[in-house]
Formats: C-alpha cells, structure tokens, sequence
C-alpha cells in the first residue's frame, strides 16, 4: 500500500504476531502496551489503562514478583479478580511467551 501525503500510514491489517489484542474489547481484557523504568524506578502506567481501571493518584496497588523477571500490579481491593483473570488467560499468555522465544 503506497501512503499519500498527508495520510496517516495504518497497519491495522497486519499487527504483530506476538503482541496481545489492544484496545476496549471487554473491561479487563486489554493489553496497554510497555512502560519504562525511570531512574528513580518509577513506572508511568499508560493513561488508557489507568482510566480503565480507575486508577487515581494516591490509590495503593500491591507489587507482586512472579519469578526474578516480572512484575504485576493490582489494586487492594482486586486482586481475587485478577488472579481469576490470569488463570482464565493463561493459553494466550503463553502462546505470546511462545512466539517471542523463537
């Protein structure tokens, strides 16, 4: 597909094989892309995910460590759901795990 000037350039058609859907499919059921470790190690939630979630400033979220390499945040009051959800997601977690190892 040529872009025309002044089009914006779209690769809808073809996303990435191994990157989870994104967007507003159901309410917690998105994937909102990365976030970078600052030098203070702070980490910037991405704006869509913190407005769908309903996250404010000031509102506590417990850290979790999953092995040496990763990290998951949820608020205080949702953790059974998200436990629910990972459980209920771990084919599609680890069919992405999958694809970036080869």
């Amino acid at each position: 597909m040529t872009k025309k000037s002044g089009e914006p350039h779209s690769n809808a058609s073809s996303p990435k094989d191994n990157q989870l859907p994104t967007g507003r499919a159901q309410r917690g059921e998105q994937f909102y892309g990365t976030a970078t470790i600052g030098e203070k190690g702070q980490v910037v939630i991405p704006s869509e995910a913190r407005e769908a979630m309903g996250l404010q400033k000031g509102d506590k979220l417990l850290v979790f460590g999953m092995g040496c390499d990763m990290v998951a945040l949820s608020k205080l009051s949702k953790v059974e759901q998200f436990a629910s959800h990972l459980s209920n997601r771990l084919d599609a977690i680890r069919e992405v795990i999958k694809k970036t190892k080869s």
